[in-house]
Parts: structure tokens; C-alpha cells; sequence
């Protein structure tokens, strides 16, 4: 609030930023014009021009083209199209095929888009492929970013963190759990009492010497 004039008031939130001159009964949005947003993370593909894949609180995923032709030192600035994914997704993109991308979005959501696949309205084909739990394991737990990575040494191959750890070798048609329950014993962890179901796996990397390495 402008303690000069209360009339004029200023929200900052995590889509940008607002702004009202009178008293909040109107509000004039920045969200489209001031480049305020930051990417929570980094993918890309092996297409020629490579695109490069992040996600954006409330605006999305989005990728574009990096345009290498000036040089690596004047890369021109892109417009970003809308991508598989959320607001909050991972990405991870098959280096032989740049159409097939697999996004985790919310919590545990997996989807496998290929994008040269579309419908009438235009929209990607996307096939869920959430790992699935037996009954005796409960109901699956993930991070709101959960992590997905695609094997470097067999573009079949998926990895997946909730409270296990999870590999697929068919793209994500199956999965198998390949460690015990990692999360932390206690009352709290996992019982939905949050937004959030914490006490699951944040990151995953293999090592790109060894394939199955974690």
C-alpha cells in the first residue's frame, strides 16, 4: 500500500505482479509484458535446432528453439510455445525421436506425449503412464516437482522417484519398484496431513559411466 495514496496498491504473487489504483476494485495485471518468472529446471532435446523444455509457476511448461546460426555467443531471443507438462514438470526428451516427450507433472503424473501426434484440436497425443502401486504398498507418494530421468545409456529406459524408486524398460508401459521404501518412518510422513507429500525422493541421476548406477 502507498502510504502516500491508498488509493494505490501493489500485489506481488507467484504469477508476476498487479497493480490497482483504486482501492482494489480494479487491477491492472504485468503478467504477459514483465518478464518476471523463473524456470524451475532445464531439458532439452537432440533435435537440429535443439529446443530447450522448463516449467513456469502458472505459466506453464514451454520450450523453444535455441538458434545457434549467429554463433554460440548471439543466440536470438525465441518465442516459447506451450509444451507437454504443467506448471511444475519435469522433462525428459527420447534423443532419437525429439516428438516423444515424457513430462512428470503434479506429485506423481506421468504422461508420454509425441507430438507428432495431434488432434483435431490441435493438442499433442498423451498416454499416462503412472507407476502403480499393489495394495500392500499403499497409495503412491511424489514431490510436486517429481523427478524423471530418461537412461543415457538406453532411451527405453525410465527412472522415477515417489517413495520408491522406480525403473521402467518400455518407456514407461510398466514399472517396477527397484528399492524398498525410502521415506523416513514417523506418524506424519506421507499421511496427506499437507499439501504436499513430503518425505519422497527429490532428484534422481545416473551415472553416465555406468548404465543402472544410481
Amino acid at each position: 500500500i502507498d502510504p502516500d495514496n491508498p488509493k494505490f496498491l501493489v500485489n506481488g504473487n507467484d504469477g508476476g505482479i498487479v497493480a490497482s489504483y483504486d482501492q482494489g476494485k480494479h487491477w491492472r495485471e504485468f503478467l504477459d509484458n514483465l518478464p518476471a518468472v523463473q524456470f524451475f529446471n532445464v531439458s532439452y532435446d537432440m533435435d537440429t535446432p535443439f529446443h530447450v523444455y522448463g516449467s513456469i509457476q502458472d505459466h506453464g511448461s514451454r520450450r523453444a528453439a535455441v538458434d545457434l546460426s549467429l554463433g554460440r555467443d548471439r543466440v536470438r531471443a525465441q518465442a516459447f510455445q506451450i509444451a507437454p507438462g504443467g506448471e511444475g514438470s519435469r522433462h525428459a526428451i527420447d534423443p532419437r525421436n525429439p516428438s516423444i516427450v515424457y513430462s512428470a507433472g503434479f506429485y506423481h503424473n506421468i504422461n508420454r506425449t509425441d507430438l507428432s501426434k495431434v488432434d483435431a484440436r490441435g493438442r499433442a497425443q498423451a498416454t499416462s503412464i503412472t507407476p502403480r502401486l499393489g495394495s500392500a504398498d499403499g497409495y503412491l507418494r511424489g514431490q510436486w516437482l517429481s523427478p524423471i530421468v530418461l537412461s543415457a545409456h538406453h532411451p527405453d529406459v525410465l527412472y522415477f522417484g515417489g517413495q520408491f524408486l522406480f525403473r521402467s524398460w518400455n518407456r514407461g508401459d510398466t514399472w517396477e519398484p527397484i528399492s524398498p521404501d525410502l521415506t523416513t518412518a514417523g506418524p506424519t510422513c506421507g499421511n496427506n496431513s499437507g499439501n504436499v507429500p513430503f518425505c519422497t525422493i527429490t532428484s534422481i541421476s545416473e551415472s553416465p559411466l555406468r548404465g543402472g548406477v544410481i
